[in-house]
């Protein structure tokens, strides 16, 4: 490389490190994960003059720093997968998130607690008109699309402010996707999608908005939906929901520029979520149409059970992890196989895992290494 390009690239990597030193040192850094973009834009002054440069300089680091301020309070605000409980002030807290895989987000109550009900509960309050299909069996997915206006029709004035500055501007809520356990066993699952924004205030500058959709909802026995998406090959609403967020990236440029006016920004994420909801709809019909053994192999891959005996027999010590959450053994085979017995030693199920999610149940503690006296009975059942 030109000692030129190499001039630029330690100013840029020496600009990249003031960033990440004021993230560090903010109480809110932790709610960074790295990736997030900085935008910064300097004016440089070609003759050199010192007097532009001490200004440049100071000019430089306003912008970082007010930069900095901005992603941080956007993070602090927008965490995905939980809401911003109002009354608390806090997505941490543990009113932010639903504690079971059928409910959904109906909207905040009074005092700003978010409120989380069964989604079939829901759709017969609402008289969706097709209620029946949730309980006849039949493979459909019922969508209801919830406005800003009804989400905080109940919340008290005094609660108005925070509300602002975390808006929940839209919302769908789908079900039932009928998933499988980590046994096989198919269960339902509701899923909240919000489009939101927060407001970033900082100096001298005038008000900013981002823009994300927010997932919220619980996997099958109530799992994390980030161990659902490692442990099944595709979340079924997932292209859907990328869709709307390239769409509202640029709606969120269009802001940026000038303000997008309220009635028409109103519309917009109303046409978005309306279109998700069709084409959720569509792909849950289209998969409604395979058979239940055509599905269950595209799920998580043809089911590796002929092998469990096999892998076992082949399996060291250390291919055999303990589930910390079922209380059960789980022995690796070749090609992402793994194979679930109990502590009897009797043969629960074989699926077929990706790499990347053993390494991330080995990581997180899902799964530890087993026991010696835990390993004995899968041993005697060679015997």
């Amino acid at each position: 490389m030109r000692s030129r390009d190499q001039e630029i690239k330690a100013a840029l990597k020496a600009l990249t490190d003031a960033a990440r030193a004021r993230v560090d040192a903010h109480p809110h850094g932790h709610l960074l994960r790295g990736h997030e973009p900085l935008s910064l834009t300097v004016q440089l002054p070609l003759d050199q003059d010192p007097d532009a440069l001490d200004a440049l300089a100071m000019r430089a680091t306003e912008a970082l720093n007010d930069g900095v301020e901005a992603l941080l309070a956007h993070a602090a605000a927008f965490r995905p997968g939980r809401l911003l409980c109002l009354r608390c002030g806090t997505p941490e807290c543990e009113h932010a998130t639903t504690p079971h895989a059928r409910q959904v987000f109906a909207g905040y109550g009074p005092s700003g607690l978010p409120r989380f009900v069964d989604f079939a509960a829901l759709m017969v309050e609402r008289r969706h008109d097709r209620i029946e299909h949730l309980f006849d069996g039949a493979a459909e997915l019922l969508c209801l699309v919830m406005n800003e206006p009804e989400l905080i029709a109940d919340l008290l004035p005094a609660f108005h402010d925070k509300q602002r500055q975390y808006r929940v501007h839209t919302q769908l809520v789908a079900g039932f996707w009928r998933l499988p356990n980590e046994s096989g066993r198919p269960e339902p699952l509701a899923v909240t999608i919000q489009i939101v924004s927060t407001e970033v205030v900082v100096r001298r500058q005038p008000p900013r908005r981002r823009f994300g959709v927010n997932i919220i909802g619980r996997g099958p026995d109530n799992e994390p939906l980030d161990h659902l998406h490692h442990r099944l090959r595709g979340i079924p609403w997932m292209l859907p929901v990328r869709w709307v967020q390239s769409a509202l990236a640029e709606i969120e440029k269009q802001d940026s520029r000038r303000r997008v006016a309220e009635t028409s920004l109103v519309k917009r994420l109303d046409g978005l979520v309306q279109s998700m909801a069709r084409r959720l709809g569509r792909d849950e019909r289209a998969k409604g149409r395979r058979t239940l053994h055509a599905e269950e192999r595209h799920e998580s891959g043809d089911r590796p059970t002929r092998d469990a005996l096999a892998d076992l027999a082949a399996a060291a010590d250390d291919k055999i992890v303990f589930d910390t959450r079922r209380n059960t053994l789980v022995v690796l085979g070749d090609k992402g196989r793994a194979h679930v017995f109990n502590v009897d030693g009797k043969l629960v199920t074989s699926v077929r895992y990706p790499l990347a999610t053993i390494a991330h149940r080995r990581e997180t503690g899902l799964w530890r290494a087993a026991q010696a006296e835990e390993i004995a009975p899968l041993r005697a059942l060679l015997a």
